[in-house]
């Protein structure tokens, strides 16, 4: 088992994870921060209406960054297979 650290990134500024989780892998972690922030958005949602921008910094324990997850994922139109310069016939 590994230790992973999930650092909060916001608007706001960073709240550091000082415990961490064990996880078996990266991808059990990533998970996990896809649960944290889901209920992030739900809470936001609730109290405010909005939901924050930001992401989870996945961190192990010697402070090496392996991976983000953002709170919501944002695509550009060229991903979506639109171009705002496409015209329309």
């Amino acid at each position: 088992m590994t230790k992973f650290f999930f650092h909060l990134h916001d608007e706001t500024g960073v709240i550091l994870d000082p415990e961490g989780e064990e996880f078996s892998s990266l991808d059990a972690a990533r998970m996990k921060a896809l649960e944290l922030a889901s209920q992030l958005i739900i809470d936001d949602l609730k109290r405010t209406g909005t939901v924050r921008k930001g992401y989870f910094e996945i961190m192990n324990d010697a402070g090496h960054a392996l991976a983000t997850v953002p709170f919501l994922k944002q695509h550009s139109p060229e991903l979506l297979g639109s171009s705002p310069s496409a015209q329309v016939a």
